[in-house]
């Protein structure tokens, strides 16, 4: 589970194409939350988001505070007019308007219709391993 936590990854259930074209091997979550599924590795935020946009994947998980804004606000456009979603682990809203560009809680996206079960099933996980959300004077601009 350590694993999962420090490492993101895509899953796919739809097609076969699909699944051997997703991101990641930590096995830790799908798991957690009784579904299976195929997951191999793949490169930047932005090609992840772009395989959930183009329904070759249905969800990102990154727990790691190693993104930055600039990764995730394009991607983030794509994504919602494809219809998912895409937030910090805890299911809050990324926010822009800020001078701190360290996304430190993480990100999950989605195809949308996932999005609430995934945070649901990732907060005993954060909870164990004693995530918190983060708060920082630096935030406002």
């Amino acid at each position: 589970m350590i694993h999962a936590l420090r490492n993101g990854f895509c899953r796919s259930t739809s097609s076969s194409r699909a699944r051997t074209r997703c991101c990641h091997s930590t096995l830790s979550f799908p798991r957690s939350c009784n579904c299976t599924s195929n997951i191999c590795r793949r490169g930047s935020v932005g090609l992840k988001v772009s395989l959930i946009a183009s329904r070759e994947c249905d969800i990102y998980i990154h727990p790691s505070p190693r993104t930055k804004l600039w990764d995730t606000c394009a991607p983030q456009a794509i994504l919602e007019e494809a219809g998912g979603k895409l937030t910090d682990l805890f299911g809050r809203e990324i926010q822009y308007d800020r001078r701190d560009v360290q996304n430190w809680d993480g990100v999950v996206a989605s195809n949308g219709a996932s999005h609430a079960a995934a945070i649901k099933h990732l907060r005993p996980l954060l909870a164990e391993f004693g995530r918190v959300p983060h708060f920082s004077s630096s935030l406002a601009a």
